[in-house]
């Protein structure tokens, strides 16, 4: 299953199935035929720093994501192949995270991809993207406020989407946050769904981190991730959401690839589709 979005001035999609498994013929056809809805995305970047004890300035945040937005080439066929559900709906998604080193002198170095839906084509776009903003040097050295004393930094770049509407609100102007800036604007076919992608029952369980469990110490992650859809978790794609401590995140690492998953259908077919999975690691029933 893919969707290709042709990027211009106007942005139209169509479908296409093509499953790892055997192709399926009624599957390539609901996919391929016209949406009888769709809606309108904005995907914008997010630029912080990968430490969360050091906060870039707006500005800088700012003049980076406008430099990337002035200097990316988008692929004239963008291929979907990842889905997002709400409900009984569903729509083809993209996010895609990067991880960058800026230095005192402005340059960008070992820019690569960590997360997201790790899509080839936008992603290989983004990145030169970024290699050009550096090697054309238009931002300059970062300022005291966002950098210090430091010699580098670590920056995460996140292009995810933001607002949506109706394509017949034509005049609608979603709102962009402080530190975001819009990237590009995408026309997403709506088609009928199951539901989100379910756990399968007799999964296995984290194990709860000895250390912490002896010190009665409770909490919990969130993982990001792509479930296929032979419903297998994309390793490839985990991002952490949020963890109370590092010992529960090495515990979620260890069991996430053996989790199976009954995946999202979108029109009676088996999708891959971004989910977000919570693990809490709680005392209570543990002796």
């Amino acid at each position: 299953m893919r969707t290709f979005i042709r990027c211009s001035v106007s942005i139209a999609v169509a479908t296409r199935a093509l499953w790892a498994q055997a192709p399926t013929t009624a599957c390539e056809a609901k996919l391929a035929a016209p949406a009888t809805d769709s809606q309108v995305v904005q995907l914008n970047i997010r630029v912080a720093a990968f430490d969360t004890a050091v906060h870039l300035t707006p500005s800088r945040q700012s003049l980076i994501g406008q430099g990337i937005r002035q200097s990316i080439t988008m692929p004239r066929a963008l291929s979907l192949n990842v889905y997002t559900s709400m409900n009984k709906d569903a729509w083809p998604t993209l996010t895609a995270i990067f991880r960058t080193t800026l230095h005192r002198d402005g340059r960008f170095t070992d820019t690569r991809v960590v997360g997201g839906t790790r899509n080839r084509a936008f992603d290989d776009a983004m990145i030169a993207a970024i290699v050009a903003l550096d090697t054309a040097g238009l931002l300059g050295p970062p300022d005291s406020a966002s950098i210090g004393t430091a010699e580098s930094m670590d920056l995460r770049i996140v292009v995810a989407p933001g607002s949506a509407w109706s394509t017949t609100n034509t005049r609608f102007l979603p709102p962009t946050n402080e530190g975001s800036t819009p990237l590009v604007r995408l026309r997403l076919p709506i088609r009928g769904a199951s539901g989100p992608a379910m756990l399968e029952p007799n999964n296995p369980h984290p194990v709860y981190p000895y250390e912490l469990r002896q010190a009665k110490i409770q909490g919990e992650t969130r993982f990001e991730f792509v479930v296929d859809a032979d419903g297998k978790p994309d390793i490839a794609t985990v991002q952490v959401v949020r963890a109370t401590a590092p010992q529960f995140v090495r515990s979620v690492l260890d069991v996430l690839p053996r989790l199976r998953f009954l995946p999202l259908h979108v029109e009676g077919c088996p999708v891959a589709s971004l989910v977000q999975l919570p693990f809490a690691f709680s005392l209570s029933g543990v002796p």
